[in-house]
Formats: C-alpha cells, structure tokens, sequence
C-alpha cells in the first residue's frame, strides 16, 4: 500500500492510498477523511486499463480538481506500466469499464498528455 498527499486546485490536501496487491486500485480521502471515491485498474494484456473513476462520492466540487490526473501519474510511476482505457462507444464492456459524465472528455485529455495510451 501506498499513501501519499496532493494539493488540489482549490488549495486542499487529499490522501491518496494506492493498493499495489489489488491492480493499483486507488482511494481517495480529503483532509477530513471522508471517502471522495475510488480509481479501479485491471490488468490488461500488460497494462493496467482505467475501469472505473468515481472522484465525487461526497461531492461533485472535487471534480476538475487534478486528482485524476495525479492519480495517473503516480499509478503509472508506482506500477512501471502503461495505462489504457475503453473508447467512448457508448458500451459496458465485459471488464465493467465504459465512460460515463465527466470520463469521455477526461480521457481524451489525459491520452493527449500521454497519461493515458492512444486508443488503437
């Protein structure tokens, strides 16, 4: 397990714990410790692939705020891996993963940072 913190945007701290035993799947809690949610990855023909990315549990404010992105980057640096995620075609694939509110447009953005690879 690893825990770090992170200042957002908005100038708060959050604690970000990152289970290496359970495909580097990422919880998230504020500087007051309430659960703002959760970042799962399973394995996927040697990279880790984004299926489910729910930052807003106990607020829909804490969005846009950069801990996606950081938690990309740390997962990333932690696992030695590459990242993928589904395209946005609209399907729940077998691996539960499909982009839904905010994803299909983070996604992109983080493929144009290198965060996440380039789909096929």
């Amino acid at each position: 397990m690893m825990e770090t913190t992170f200042e957002c945007r908005n100038g708060r701290t959050v604690t970000i714990m990152i289970d290496d035993e359970n495909n580097f799947c990422t919880t998230v809690f504020d500087d007051h410790g309430t659960k703002l949610g959760h970042v799962n990855f399973t394995e996927d023909e040697g990279c880790l692939k984004l299926v489910r990315a729910y930052l807003d549990q106990s607020d829909p404010a804490w969005c846009r705020q950069g801990i996606g992105r950081e938690i990309l980057r740390q997962v990333k640096e932690f696992s030695q891996s590459l990242v993928v995620a589904s395209d946005n075609d609209g399907m729940r694939h077998d691996d539960g993963s499909h982009l839904t509110g905010d994803a299909p447009a983070f996604v992109a953005k983080m493929r144009e940072e290198g965060l996440i690879l380039p789909s096929d």
